[in-house]
């Protein structure tokens, strides 16, 4: 299942135009999340890591779906 997905994202990430438009916010999350665990303060990071990981799910899946509408309106 976890091989799935990998492939799967590894798919959407290969339909992105720039890249670095995608990843260049979770820079400062990563940062954040990491001083926020080095500090011991755990809860603020779990809670930081899910903004993180809802945020970026929602990015990607509005990426993929934009590529996939791209796409069809090429073929039709």
């Amino acid at each position: 299942m976890f091989g799935q997905l990998l492939a799967e994202l590894r798919l959407a990430f290969g339909m992105l135009r720039d890249p670095e438009f995608l990843h260049a916010p979770y820079v400062d999350m990563n940062r954040n999340i990491l001083e926020l665990t080095e500090a011991g303060q755990f809860a603020q990071a779990s809670a930081a890591l899910n903004d993180y990981l809802v945020h970026s799910e929602r990015i990607v899946l509005a990426v993929y779906a934009r590529r996939m509408g791209d796409i069809a309106v090429g073929a039709g």
